[in-house]
C-alpha cells in the first residue's frame, strides 16, 4: 500500500514540475481523440445519406395516351417478375391528372390551359425501382426490348 501511494505522489509531483509537456501531452490525446470521433460521425452520416439517396432512385415509364389498363397490368406483371425490381407501382391517367393539378394548383395559367383542353392530355405510367442502383441498366434493357412492350403501345420517357 505504501508503494502506491508513494506511485500516485510521484506521478502528481512530476505532472506538476512538467506542466508545459503535461499539458502538450493531454492536448494532443484530446485532439487525436476529437478527430477520431469526428471520422466516425462523419462516416456514419454519409453511410445514411447514401442509403436516403439510393431509396428516393427509380425509372418512371409513361405510356402512351389512350393505353388501356389491361395492357399497362401485363407489363406491370412482366416487370414483377424480373428479380431485379423490388417494386412496381401503377399510376392511372385519371390520378396523373389529379396529382398534376395539385401539384400546380397556384399556376393558375397551366390550370386554365388545361382546362381549355377539355380532355385528360396525361398518360398513365409505372413507377420502378430496383433492388440495387446497378441493375437499373438490366430493367432499361429489358423495356427497350420487343417483349416488354405490350403490342407498341408503350413508350419510355
Amino acid at each position: 500500500m505504501t508503494d502506491l501511494k508513494r506511485v500516485i505522489k510521484g506521478g502528481f509531483k512530476n505532472f506538476a514540475r512538467g506542466g508545459l509537456v503535461s499539458f502538450a501531452s493531454v492536448l494532443i490525446s484530446t485532439i487525436t481523440l476529437s478527430v477520431i470521433t469526428s471520422i466516425i460521425i462523419l462516416q456514419a452520416v454519409l453511410y445514411f445519406s447514401l442509403n436516403v439517396i439510393k431509396d428516393k432512385v427509380d425509372v418512371t415509364i409513361y405510356l402512351n395516351v389512350g393505353v388501356e389498363e389491361e395492357e399497362a397490368m401485363l407489363l406491370k406483371t412482366s416487370l414483377e417478375k424480373l428479380p431485379e425490381v423490388a417494386e412496381v407501382t401503377y399510376t392511372s391517367a385519371e390520378d396523373a391528372l389529379a396529382q398534376f393539378r395539385e401539384r400546380h394548383s397556384t399556376d393558375y395559367p397551366t390550370i386554365q390551359s388545361l382546362d381549355e383542353i377539355g380532355e385528360n392530355p396525361l398518360g398513365s405510367s409505372l413507377n420502378v425501382k430496383a433492388k440495387e442502383i446497378s441493375q437499373y441498366e438490366s430493367i432499361v434493357n429489358f423495356l427497350k426490348s420487343d417483349n416488354a412492350l405490350v403490342s407498341g403501345s408503350a413508350s419510355i420517357i
